[in-house]
């Protein structure tokens, strides 16, 4: 069994095996542990690099996420690997961008929040819609259903 992404979906090769699971954790990891070999501050500007406490965080908080869409067949189909970076502040960004959706957990040792937000292409100029609020192991998935048209 294989598995490769399509435009960051998710994409199946010889059928469906829950074993796929262990893979799409094991690139997470990855990414989220890529960003203690950036050089940050590199300007002198005071930007605040992440801890580890903020990685392992991050990827345990990623992992329940992931271990939740996984289990169930539908959900894992419509997997799509996030686009994972630091900011100043020294928080792990987890990002999907899904047409007009666009979802963000900003996660540090001490602090979790999401940010949605949705393009109205109906108004003109284009309105943004957004929401802020806590994240946690009760929201992460509808979140994540939300941005993924799931719900």
């Amino acid at each position: 069994m294989k598995s490769q992404y399509q435009d960051n979906t998710l994409v199946i090769l010889g059928g469906w095996n829950p074993s796929i699971k262990v893979g799409v954790i094991a690139e997470l990891e990855a990414s989220i542990n890529s960003i203690l070999e950036i050089d940050f501050d590199w300007e002198g500007t005071g930007l605040e690099k992440p801890t580890m406490k903020s990685l392992e965080r991050t990827t345990e908080f990623m992992k329940s996420l992931i271990n939740k869409v996984f289990a169930e067949h539908e959900l894992a189909m419509q997997w799509q690997f996030p686009h994972i970076y630091s900011n100043e502040a020294g928080y792990i960004c987890i990002v999907w961008d899904c047409n007009t959706k666009k979802l963000i957990f900003r996660i540090k040792y001490n602090d979790i929040v999401y940010r949605q937000m949705e393009v109205d292409i109906k108004t003109s100029p284009k309105k943004i819609n957004s929401r802020t609020g806590v994240l946690n192991a009760k929201n992460h998935l509808s979140l994540w259903k939300w941005v993924v048209n799931a719900e």
